[in-house]
């Protein structure tokens, strides 16, 4: 499903379905696919050991309920367990998806249907709790944005203020079980963004970080404004051009016949001309 937002300076048109944006029928890249560019050293660690955990877990459950492994069995079960990153990943990504609407919908007064997932509610119950203790008054929600001077597009959680002070915060809500790196390239981006539609400039910028699991603690994160970290994302704007750039220049060699593969039938053809 397609929606259409005319944002003053241009109509950004944007695809439910598969989370893309389009500017005069152009995709635009959007502000997460840049930012996942970005190093993630919990990350890499997290993708080696949940396959072999899973994988552990299954072997587990198998010798303690003395349930044979023959061969089709092991690679059923190696199978399942090269898929748990997958599963995982959709799960959480799920998850931040009804929180964000469950919360927009408190926010806005809208009816919404009261959540029964434990992990759904750990993380609402969280952003609810900060909500409300730190009177916060929301001015801008899940807001789309489009920067024309740099040819991307986001979609804004919210810009508020707090405790009945002027002072305004564009911040990001994470179900996340930690603050990376990456999130400060993509408020900054926002910032950006939404500077260029307003021509407001809000210097406060921060994360909420919301676990879905009790055992993990609420953490919020407030930077100000930096312009290196702008540049830190405008460095990964580039290497999402350059990535598009090289799968072209590869489609392109490849068809007109202009990648030579340099097997052993041609390094003995050469090494005769050396000879």
């Amino acid at each position: 499903m397609s929606n259409i937002y005319k944002l003053g300076h241009v109509d950004l048109h944007y695809n439910d379905d598969d989370h893309s944006y389009y500017v005069d029928e152009k995709r635009v890249p959007g502000v997460t696919t840049i930012t996942h560019l970005c190093d993630k050293p919990q990350l890499a660690y997290w993708l080696k050991t949940t396959p072999l955990k899973a994988l552990h877990d299954k072997v587990e459950q198998c010798l303690a309920t003395s349930d044979p492994i023959d061969g089709l069995k092991l690679k059923n079960m190696y199978d399942d367990s090269l898929k748990a990153c997958d599963y995982v990943r959709d799960q959480a990504g799920d998850i931040g998806t009804i929180v964000h609407d469950l919360f927009e919908k408190i926010v806005q007064n809208k009816p919404y249907i009261p959540p029964t997932d434990e992990k759904v509610l750990s993380s609402l119950n969280h952003l609810m709790l900060w909500y409300k203790s730190q009177k916060v008054v929301v001015e801008v929600q899940e807001k789309k944005l489009y920067s024309k001077k740099y040819g991307y597009a986001g979609t804004l959680d919210l810009i508020c203020t707090m405790n009945g002070k002027k002072t305004k915060y564009l911040l990001d809500l994470k179900t996340s079980n930690y603050i990376t790196e990456d999130m400060m390239y993509q408020l900054h981006a926002y910032r950006q963004a939404y500077l260029e539609e307003t021509g407001e400039k809000i210097n406060k910028l921060g994360i909420i970080k919301a676990p879905k699991t009790s055992d993990k603690s609420m953490e919020i994160m407030i930077v100000n404004y930096s312009p290196q970290y702008l540049k830190g994302f405008l460095g990964l704007l580039e290497q999402h051009r350059c990535k598009s750039i090289f799968k072209l220049d590869n489609k392109n060699v490849e068809k007109e016949g202009r990648r030579l593969i340099v097997n052993k039938t041609i390094q003995d053809k050469w090494n005769k001309k050396i000879k």
